[in-house]
């Protein structure tokens, strides 16, 4: 099995995400890099947003991701904004996965 973090993390972020922001995967992809990244390329396909979904980070959207300027607090106040039940329940999916993974 593939160790996928990304989809974890979309997975994750998806609980507490706004009804738009999450209507779909490739929606809910574009969401987190905006919040991510200083100037994610916009029209990246939805495709391509699935793949990464899917199948995890290969090098070349790493490399996009920090091209584009890593902006950890644009991400924090993104997370900031989500109801403390909800952000519980992200630390559970977390804690759970982290036991399973050891």
């Amino acid at each position: 099995m593939v160790n996928n973090e990304f989809r974890t993390i979309i997975d994750s972020l998806r609980i507490a995400m706004s009804g738009e922001d999450s209507s779909s995967i490739e929606a809910s992809v574009r969401v987190v890099l905006d919040k991510y990244t200083g100037k994610w390329e916009k029209p990246y396909s939805i495709q391509n947003l699935k793949r990464l979904y899917y199948h995890g980070l290969n090098k070349n959207a790493a490399k996009k991701i920090k091209d584009a300027g890593i902006d950890e607090d644009s991400l924090k106040k993104y997370i900031d904004d989500f109801s403390d039940e909800d952000k519980e329940i992200i630390a559970k999916k977390y804690r759970l996965l982290m036991i399973t993974i050891h």
